[in-house]
């Protein structure tokens, strides 16, 4: 999961947007926007800090409407 957060990263440097294995690019619609965990429309900074403080198992407080993060890269 740690490379969850260094794909959000590494997207936001304009450095790769590529997927690995059998995730999508970051950033594409299916439905959702891959890696945008927080729901807010966009691929950020949030994200992967949402991503790196779920892996340390602080809490991560999301809207409503939008899924837990282990339920979004389970999708």
């Amino acid at each position: 999961m740690a490379r969850d957060s260094l794909f959000v990263f590494l997207f936001l440097a304009q450095l790769t947007a590529q997927g690995f294995g059998a995730c999508p690019n970051v950033s594409t619609d299916i439905g959702f926007i891959w890696a945008d965990v927080d729901c807010d429309g966009d691929v950020d900074v949030d994200d992967g800090l949402k991503v790196l403080m779920w892996l340390a198992g602080l809490a991560v407080v999301q809207s409503v409407d939008c899924l837990e993060i282990r339920e979004v890269f389970a999708s």
